[in-house]
């Protein structure tokens, strides 16, 4: 069966990771994989694993779900300037292409979706996030568009799923992340109580809570604790200098993070904070880490999280209302309260103090995890829907 996956946008991070591991481990000898992504970084990550890769000159049409965007006007003409574009040149490649599927990487897709009904494709489509709240009138038109639309709705958390159980047609499967014998695993480190090094490993985007992370290294300066921080800004440096993405800064509509981040740690003289780029090995940054920071304010558990679990790292994650998930409070890590810094430096300095109980946590984190996000068990999920839908046509 032909299957089109299509992305949202051009730079690496969680959701095409997912993606890609998942097309990674359908099988070659029934699924042909083809991937509609935006030229960018993220074109190398699909390539490793789709049978085609066709780069897309436009951003597609996709409004950004998660909770920091407060639907300003002037944030939207840019999110959306290629709007008309963008979309045409998506519908230009379902009709040339001729799939049997069509697997959008987002909700934020919800208008691909309608297309395809038109033209009686069945639409699959990952929510990756919890919608946020900020605008009533716009969450429900776009659960409406998708309930319409959308044959199966993949939610990859029940935190997630909680947000759309009014879709009749969806599920919860987790993202697949490598079997336990698909990489030599790095011994987990073995620091006594005298060091700590804690990871964030995000784009730098504010509804990550890198700034929580940064409070949280100011408050624990007289701490041997140090902070790593892996990423990058969402957009290309040439975006952030450019007449219009100066305007968007000044007017606090798009901030340029890493300038920001990098200013606040040379203002208070952080000298336990290491900046870093974008990682393309985690597992060798993970050799060095004693504990993932994840303060989210989306309430959403990053790919970073379970990623991390499989070497035997545990986790600090902020999240809101928690319910029985991936992360299991005082099991596989610690669950604190949103935008609390406070709150996360207390969490940090109990797995800094209890060497004992971070080790207790990250090997119940390999455990739950492998399990949790098995490959084999997730891509077979998925390739029932897939099945499933082609017998209904």
């Amino acid at each position: 069966m032909k299957i089109l996956y299509i992305h949202f946008n051009s730079e690496k991070g969680g959701a095409p990771s997912s993606l890609a591991h998942l097309i990674k481990f359908l099988p070659k000898e029934t699924i042909e994989s083809i991937v509609l992504s935006p030229k960018g970084p993220v074109i190398e990550t699909f390539k490793n694993v789709a049978n085609q890769v066709i780069e897309l000159e436009s951003l597609p049409p996709f409004f950004v779900l998660i909770e920091s965007i407060k639907w300003k006007l002037l944030k939207n003409i840019w999110q959306n300037k290629n709007f008309y574009r963008g979309y045409k040149e998506i519908t230009k490649h379902i009709d040339s292409i001729q799939p049997d599927i069509i697997h959008l990487n987002d909700s934020g897709l919800f208008l691909v979706a309608r297309y395809a009904k038109k033209k009686g494709i069945p639409v699959v489509m990952h929510a990756r996030c919890v919608p946020s709240s900020d605008n009533s009138v716009i969450q429900k038109l776009i659960l409406d568009t998708i309930s319409k639309n959308v044959n199966h709705l993949i939610c990859i958390t029940k935190t997630v799923h909680q947000k759309y159980n009014s879709i009749v047609n969806s599920s919860v499967i987790y993202n697949p992340i490598n079997r336990l014998n698909d990489d030599a695993l790095p011994t987990p480190k073995t620091n006594s109580n005298n060091t700590l090094t804690c990871l964030f490993a995000a784009n730098f985007v504010e509804g990550k809570g890198i700034f929580d992370f940064l409070h949280t290294a100011l408050l624990l300066t007289e701490k041997p604790i140090k902070f790593i921080i892996s990423g990058k800004n969402p957009r290309p440096p040439q975006f952030y200098t450019s007449l219009f993405g100066r305007i968007l800064g000044k007017l606090n509509l798009y901030r340029n993070v890493e300038q920001d981040l990098k200013a606040f740690v040379r203002t208070n003289n952080l000298k336990n904070v290491d900046i870093r780029g974008y990682s393309n090995n985690m597992p060798e940054l993970l050799q060095e880490t004693d504990v993932i920071v994840a303060p989210e304010h989306s309430n959403s558990t990053p790919r970073i999280v379970y990623e991390a679990g499989l070497y035997q790292v545990p986790s600090i994650l902020s999240l809101t209302s928690p319910i029985d998930d991936i992360l299991i409070n005082k099991n596989t890590g610690i669950i604190v309260g949103r935008k609390n810094p406070k709150e996360l430096a207390e969490a940090i300095l109990l797995l800094y103090e209890n060497s004992e109980l971070r080790r207790t946590y990250g090997i119940n984190a390999q455990k739950r995890y492998s399990i949790l996000h098995n490959p084999d068990r997730c891509a077979q999920e998925v390739l029932d829907i897939y099945k499933a839908l082609l017998q209904s046509k």
